[in-house]
């Protein structure tokens, strides 16, 4: 069953500003929360707020690419008693994103928006696997790219990347020796968001662009 949504919104500025421009920040915004119900309730951490530095065009190679590098976020989702749940991440930029550009590959990137014709980049999201926990012991990650008809366990990687697809799903277990969802009243999720733009367009850019993106996290009950 459907249950509570988490929105994540993504925005920067591109500009053709001069140096001193490169030295401002609040560039970067990753915002979201959960909307209570009676089961359960979620936030991210600090707000989701995410800042990065305005960057300034000068400052950036035409025909390639350029990371933003890294934030850190936490999302906590708290029930009122243990609950079995997965949440699936839908990109709200479908069809934005730039190809080529993430290091996981076109099924993990989320859109950055267009503007002018140009894609201007693209972000992903990985779940922090080491720091991932649940009612206080460690949480194991499980994936479903059938809608959680099935769950397999990835790899022991300390990250795990989010597809962005829209009937992916991922869900956590605290035992080693099954391959279900298992319920947890308290589950803390550790974050990643790694946004990359989109130079390869040797167009100058003339004035400020800004970078958009925007992702939905659905909890479904099991």
């Amino acid at each position: 069953m459907r249950s509570t949504y988490c929105g994540l919104l993504l925005a920067s500025i591109l500009c053709s500003a001069p140096a001193s421009a490169s030295a401002q920040s609040e560039n970067l915004r990753v915002a979201g929360s959960f909307t209570p119900n009676s089961r359960c309730a979620a936030q991210i951490s600090d707000g989701g707020v995410i800042r990065f530095p305005r960057i300034s065009s000068k400052n950036l190679t035409a025909g390639g690419t350029h990371s933003l590098g890294e934030r850190r976020a936490n999302l906590t989702v708290r029930c009122t008693g243990p609950m079995r749940f997965s949440l699936r991440v839908t990109d709200e930029q479908h069809g934005t994103a730039a190809a080529g550009i993430v290091a996981m590959g076109d099924d993990y990137a989320y859109g950055a928006g267009v503007a002018r014709g140009r894609r201007l980049g693209a972000y992903e999201i990985l779940v922090e696997t080491s720091e991932t926990n649940a009612d206080g012991v460690t949480a194991l990650p499980l994936i479903s790219e059938d809608d959680g008809v099935h769950w397999t366990a990835p790899g022991a990687a300390p990250e795990l990347a989010l597809k962005a697809s829209s009937q992916g799903r991922i869900a956590w277990r605290t035992t080693s020796n099954t391959l279900a969802p298992e319920p947890m009243q308290t589950l803390s999720i550790g974050l990643l968001i790694r946004p990359t733009l989109n130079m390869r367009d040797e167009s100058p850019i003339s004035d400020s662009i800004e970078l958009r993106g925007g992702a939905t996290f659905t909890l479904f009950y099991l």
